[in-house]
């Protein structure tokens, strides 16, 4: 995800640093590591070439015996339902680790799929045991339970009935996401298109269209093809956590027009 209008928001270029001096550090395995472990890791760690979109990192049902870094760039994963049907479970910005719910079972119960340019850091599993590190158990631990975290956010944020309310939060969730990475929270790009964002959601393409034209036309965002920007945080904060500013009001389509949808 990123923007040549914008000097704080993500870029995707590419750079060969140490993982001493890579700033994506804090949030990744080696984030507590000291100067000896830091060393051992790097010395196992691949760094892989660029993957296109579309590219798979793994697959349903592949052995698991990596795990990977997000280094640039995004990614989704999905599962698959009983007809065949693409369900997405999660999306993959800058420092996040990918594959740790396949390290009890052995198998990738997902498949893991590049949304725009995307570069890696490959940690081989069976060679971490080399490393003789109680940080990097721990961050080890503490990963996987932010990971559980996420699913359970994910799970209530299925649970609120107002299609508006789910895209604030995702949105909201996007904008923290990108604030704690040192980039801009009010103005990114969507790598994930409105098809994927709906299918995270729950909901159909044609409503999640219909909920960025009436965020677009409440002021709240402005939105040119997959550059966003937001206009006002908090308000869209307080329409995620269904606290409806009283200053925006908009009568939804088939909606009774004694009865306002506000935000």
């Amino acid at each position: 995800m990123g923007s040549s209008k914008t000097d704080n928001v993500v870029s995707i270029k590419s750079r060969q640093v140490s993982c001493k001096d890579c700033r994506l550090r804090k949030f990744c395995l080696a984030a507590d590591l000291n100067v000896k472990e830091l060393g051992m890791f790097e010395g196992i760690t691949q760094h892989r070439r660029s993957l296109e979109r579309g590219a798979r990192v793994f697959h349903i049902g592949d052995r698991f015996n990596t795990l990977y870094t997000v280094r640039t760039g995004s990614l989704k994963t999905y599962t698959l339902t009983p007809d065949g049907r693409e369900k997405i479970i999660g999306f993959y910005l800058p420092g996040d680790l990918i594959g740790l719910d396949a390290m009890g079972s052995g198998i990738h119960g997902s498949s893991a799929e590049v949304l725009e340019t995307t570069t890696l850091c490959a940690i081989p599993f069976n060679r971490m045991s080399s490393i003789q590190s109680k940080s990097l158990q721990q961050r080890l631990l503490n990963l996987a339970s932010e990971q559980i975290q996420t699913r359970d956010r994910h799970i209530t944020l299925l649970g609120k009935e107002r299609a508006d309310q789910r895209l604030a939060s995702f949105l909201v969730h996007l904008a923290d996401r990108f604030k704690a990475l040192g980039y801009s929270a009010k103005q990114f790009n969507l790598s994930m298109s409105r098809a994927d964002i709906g299918n995270y959601l729950n909901l159909a393409i044609e409503t999640v269209s219909r909920v960025f034209a009436k965020l677009r036309s409440s002021g709240l965002i402005n939105v040119d093809r997959r550059q966003l920007r937001i206009n006002n945080l908090e308000k869209l904060r307080c329409l995620a956590a269904a606290e409806i500013p009283k200053d925006i009001r908009i009568i939804w389509p088939g909606t009774n027009l004694n009865r306002h949808s506000q935000y």
